[in-house]
């Protein structure tokens, strides 16, 4: 769902064709994802909850592909919202 509304928030921006954009997140996020294999935050000594949550403290192979299908539905709804401008 995130990569959906960060997606959502830069189309603002970006209004015409952007098919590389769900690429982009994608990969963003993935980069997130696996930082979170490496204990940041407790290296960091955040003691935060909020911080914490936004850093991530836990890496997981479930959140990529939940990651990978928000990326794939954008990419899906960019394509098709295109097209119809053409």
């Amino acid at each position: 769902m995130i990569v959906i509304m960060i997606w959502a928030l830069i189309r603002i921006i970006i209004p015409g064709r952007a098919v590389w954009l769900s690429g982009a997140i994608f990969i963003f996020a993935l980069l997130v994802e696996l930082s979170q294999i490496i204990p940041l935050a407790d290296f960091l000594k955040i003691d935060s909850k909020l911080i914490r949550i936004l850093m991530g403290t836990s890496f997981s192979v479930g959140d990529i592909l939940a990651y990978l299908a928000g990326c794939v539905i954008t990419l899906c709804i960019d394509l098709l919202v295109f097209k119809r401008r053409t």
